[in-house]
Protein backbone atom coordinates (compact mmCIF):
# COMPACT_ATOMS: atom_id res chain seq x y z
CA UNK A 1 0.00 0.00 0.00
CA UNK A 2 1.34 3.45 -0.93
CA UNK A 3 1.39 6.49 1.38
CA UNK A 4 2.18 10.05 0.32
CA UNK A 5 3.75 13.04 2.06
CA UNK A 6 4.84 16.46 0.81
CA UNK A 7 8.35 17.89 1.26
CA UNK A 8 9.22 21.57 1.01
CA UNK A 9 12.34 23.33 2.28
CA UNK A 10 13.45 20.34 4.39
CA UNK A 11 10.11 20.05 6.22
CA UNK A 12 7.48 17.38 5.70
CA UNK A 13 3.77 18.01 5.40
CA UNK A 14 0.48 16.16 5.25
CA UNK A 15 -3.02 17.42 4.50
CA UNK A 16 -5.57 17.23 7.30
CA UNK A 17 -9.14 18.31 6.58
CA UNK A 18 -7.99 20.22 3.49
CA UNK A 19 -5.24 22.12 5.37
CA UNK A 20 -1.48 21.66 4.91
CA UNK A 21 0.04 20.60 8.26
CA UNK A 22 3.76 20.63 9.15
CA UNK A 23 4.73 17.22 10.58
CA UNK A 24 8.45 17.72 11.19
CA UNK A 25 11.90 17.44 9.66
CA UNK A 26 12.77 13.76 10.19
CA UNK A 27 11.69 11.44 7.41
CA UNK A 28 11.16 7.80 8.34
CA UNK A 29 8.69 4.94 7.84
CA UNK A 30 6.76 5.90 10.98
CA UNK A 31 6.08 9.39 9.60
CA UNK A 32 4.49 7.80 6.52
CA UNK A 33 2.55 5.34 8.72
CA UNK A 34 1.23 8.07 11.04
CA UNK A 35 0.62 10.91 8.56
CA UNK A 36 0.80 9.47 5.04
CA UNK A 37 -2.05 10.18 2.65
CA UNK A 38 -3.73 7.28 0.85
CA UNK A 39 -3.98 9.22 -2.42
CA UNK A 40 -1.65 11.62 -4.21
CA UNK A 41 -2.81 15.09 -3.13
CA UNK A 42 -4.09 17.53 -5.71
CA UNK A 43 -1.74 20.43 -6.58
CA UNK A 44 -4.23 22.94 -5.19
CA UNK A 45 -3.86 21.30 -1.77
CA UNK A 46 -0.18 22.27 -1.41
CA UNK A 47 0.54 24.98 -4.00
CA UNK A 48 1.24 27.50 -1.22
CA UNK A 49 4.51 25.67 -0.37
CA UNK A 50 7.82 26.66 -1.96
CA UNK A 51 9.14 24.11 -4.52
CA UNK A 52 7.17 21.18 -3.06
CA UNK A 53 7.77 17.50 -3.86
CA UNK A 54 5.36 14.63 -3.35
CA UNK A 55 7.05 11.65 -1.68
CA UNK A 56 5.76 8.09 -1.91
CA UNK A 57 6.30 5.18 0.52
CA UNK A 58 5.39 1.75 -0.77
CA UNK A 59 5.81 -1.19 1.59
CA UNK A 60 4.95 -3.89 -0.94
CA UNK A 61 7.40 -5.87 -3.06
CA UNK A 62 6.04 -4.50 -6.30
CA UNK A 63 6.93 -0.84 -6.71
CA UNK A 64 4.63 0.89 -9.16
CA UNK A 65 3.56 4.48 -9.55
CA UNK A 66 1.41 6.30 -12.02
CA UNK A 67 2.98 9.51 -13.29
CA UNK A 68 1.92 12.12 -15.78
CA UNK A 69 4.73 13.60 -17.85
CA UNK A 70 4.31 16.99 -19.44
CA UNK A 71 6.70 18.12 -22.15
CA UNK A 72 8.57 21.37 -22.09
CA UNK A 73 8.93 23.01 -25.50
CA UNK A 74 12.38 23.82 -26.81
CA UNK A 75 13.27 27.51 -26.49
CA UNK A 76 12.71 29.57 -29.61
CA UNK A 77 15.76 31.54 -30.77
CA UNK A 78 15.11 34.73 -32.71
CA UNK A 79 17.61 37.11 -34.34
CA UNK A 80 17.26 40.79 -35.10
CA UNK A 81 18.52 42.17 -38.35
CA UNK A 82 22.12 43.34 -38.42
CA UNK A 83 22.04 47.08 -37.70
CA UNK A 84 24.59 49.14 -39.59
CA UNK A 85 26.07 51.81 -37.30
CA UNK A 86 28.57 53.12 -39.84
CA UNK A 87 26.40 56.16 -40.61
CA UNK A 88 28.54 59.24 -40.21
CA UNK A 89 26.42 60.75 -37.41
CA UNK A 90 26.42 57.63 -35.19
CA UNK A 91 29.38 57.49 -32.82
CA UNK A 92 28.28 54.59 -30.58
CA UNK A 93 25.56 53.13 -28.40
CA UNK A 94 24.25 55.16 -25.48
CA UNK A 95 21.74 52.62 -24.17
CA UNK A 96 19.20 49.99 -25.17
CA UNK A 97 15.53 49.90 -24.18
CA UNK A 98 13.63 46.62 -24.47
CA UNK A 99 9.96 45.80 -24.10
CA UNK A 100 9.75 42.10 -23.22
CA UNK A 101 8.88 39.67 -20.47
CA UNK A 102 11.39 39.23 -17.63
CA UNK A 103 12.50 35.71 -18.62
CA UNK A 104 13.61 36.14 -22.23
CA UNK A 105 17.40 35.99 -22.54
CA UNK A 106 19.36 38.36 -24.77
CA UNK A 107 22.81 38.29 -26.37
CA UNK A 108 24.59 40.83 -28.57
CA UNK A 109 26.77 40.34 -31.65
CA UNK A 110 29.09 42.89 -33.18
CA UNK A 111 30.06 40.70 -36.17
CA UNK A 112 26.70 39.76 -37.79
CA UNK A 113 26.11 36.80 -35.46
CA UNK A 114 29.48 35.08 -35.71
CA UNK A 115 30.10 35.64 -31.96
CA UNK A 116 27.59 36.39 -29.19
CA UNK A 117 28.38 38.40 -26.07
CA UNK A 118 26.94 39.35 -22.67
CA UNK A 119 28.17 42.04 -20.32
CA UNK A 120 28.78 40.44 -16.91
CA UNK A 121 30.70 41.78 -13.89
CA UNK A 122 31.97 44.82 -15.80
CA UNK A 123 33.32 42.88 -18.77
CA UNK A 124 32.13 41.44 -22.06
CA UNK A 125 31.92 37.63 -21.95
CA UNK A 126 31.88 35.46 -25.09
CA UNK A 127 28.96 32.99 -24.97
CA UNK A 128 29.43 29.39 -26.02
CA UNK A 129 25.84 28.13 -26.32
CA UNK A 130 22.92 29.17 -28.50
CA UNK A 131 20.54 29.51 -25.57
CA UNK A 132 22.76 31.52 -23.21
CA UNK A 133 21.97 35.14 -22.52
CA UNK A 134 21.05 37.75 -19.97
CA UNK A 135 17.83 39.41 -18.96
CA UNK A 136 16.27 42.53 -20.41
CA UNK A 137 17.17 44.44 -17.26
CA UNK A 138 20.84 43.42 -17.55
CA UNK A 139 21.03 44.58 -21.17
CA UNK A 140 19.31 47.87 -20.31
CA UNK A 141 21.82 48.48 -17.51
CA UNK A 142 24.89 48.30 -19.76
CA UNK A 143 26.60 51.70 -19.60
CA UNK A 144 27.56 53.87 -22.57
CA UNK A 145 31.25 53.29 -21.85
CA UNK A 146 30.72 49.51 -21.77
CA UNK A 147 28.95 49.65 -25.13
CA UNK A 148 31.92 51.67 -26.38
CA UNK A 149 34.26 48.76 -25.62
CA UNK A 150 32.55 46.50 -28.18
CA UNK A 151 30.33 48.56 -30.45
CA UNK A 152 33.26 49.68 -32.61
CA UNK A 153 32.71 47.35 -35.59
CA UNK A 154 29.98 49.44 -37.15
CA UNK A 155 27.33 46.78 -36.63
CA UNK A 156 25.16 45.34 -33.88
CA UNK A 157 22.70 42.45 -33.81
CA UNK A 158 20.55 40.94 -31.05
CA UNK A 159 19.62 37.34 -30.33
CA UNK A 160 16.85 36.53 -27.94
CA UNK A 161 15.76 33.21 -26.50
CA UNK A 162 12.04 32.83 -25.85
CA UNK A 163 11.82 30.19 -23.11
CA UNK A 164 8.12 29.29 -23.28
CA UNK A 165 4.77 30.12 -24.86
CA UNK A 166 4.35 33.19 -22.62
CA UNK A 167 7.65 34.80 -23.63
CA UNK A 168 7.60 37.88 -25.84
CA UNK A 169 9.70 40.71 -27.21
CA UNK A 170 7.79 43.68 -28.57
CA UNK A 171 10.61 46.17 -29.10
CA UNK A 172 14.37 46.61 -28.93
CA UNK A 173 15.32 50.27 -29.20
CA UNK A 174 18.97 51.25 -29.56
CA UNK A 175 19.72 54.80 -28.44
CA UNK A 176 22.78 55.90 -30.39
CA UNK A 177 25.31 58.56 -29.49
CA UNK A 178 26.16 61.11 -32.14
Amino acid sequence: MSKYLIESGGNYYTIEQGVVSDIGTTLNAQLFADYGLDDIPDWEDYESLTAPSVLCWNDTEEKTMLATVQGVPEPQIVYSQNIDMSHSTITGVDSVDITSDDYTLFAVSFDDGLNWWNYVNDQWVLLNTDTAGQTRESIENISTSAWGQKATTGQIKFRFVLADENAYVHRIQINFTN
